[in-house]
């Protein structure tokens, strides 16, 4: 990431287009700099497929502009009914060895044709199984290539440099997880 960490976060629904200009910190809280919603322009997005990335684009650097906001470094956070997620438990084993169990096991994950699939997983914690097995429990998520591509391409429009794209449950449980107490019952709305 760049040396002053502020990135943009843009979430792009059939709807709208919100941008946030944020600043993470896990010891501080992330620090919100901007925060824009407009309206996705017509025939341009359908349930995460970008089907126009100049019209998206010329939106979103229109927003940008006319707010002053000139940070190039982005996540995007992809929203659609197409990517599937299973929370899974594997064996405890080293972090650098996750990626392939997971990879090796992901056509039993999901039933798709992998192979036309991203597949990505985020660790949630460590557990004690039944059998006293020590296990990780993993959100393991797989988006269609050809949507993830379609926000590498809208980057690439824009001049950005896309430092993630992450899935809208995935942003949602870490922001859950900076605002509540493990020790407390927590209900969410979204």
């Amino acid at each position: 990431m760049a040396k002053s960490n502020k990135v943009l976060t843009i979430d792009i629904t059939n709807e709208s287009i919100t941008i946030v200009e944020v600043t993470p910190s896990v010891k501080k809280g992330t620090q919100v700099h901007n925060a824009l919603i407009f309206e996705t322009p017509e025939d341009s997005y359908e349930d995460g497929n970008i089907k126009d990335a100049a019209k998206i684009a010329s939106a979103i650097r229109e927003q940008l502009d006319a707010n002053g906001i000139t940070n190039k470094n982005v996540i995007f956070v992809l929203t659609s009914t197409k990517v599937v997620n299973r929370e899974v438990l594997i064996p405890e084993v080293k972090e650098n060895k996750v990626k392939g169990i997971v990879a090796a096991n992901a056509s039993e994950y999901f039933p798709v044709n992998i192979e036309d699939y991203v597949v990505s997983h985020s660790i949630l914690d460590h557990v004690v199984g039944d059998d006293k097995s020590k296990q990780i429990k993993l959100m393991v998520v797989a988006a269609p290539t050809t949507m993830v591509k379609g926000y590498y391409e809208l980057g690439s429009v824009l001049g950005f440099n896309v430092q993630a794209i992450d899935y809208v449950g995935n942003a949602t449980l870490q922001l859950i997880k900076t605002q509540t107490s493990a020790n407390s019952t927590t209900m969410v709305i979204q």
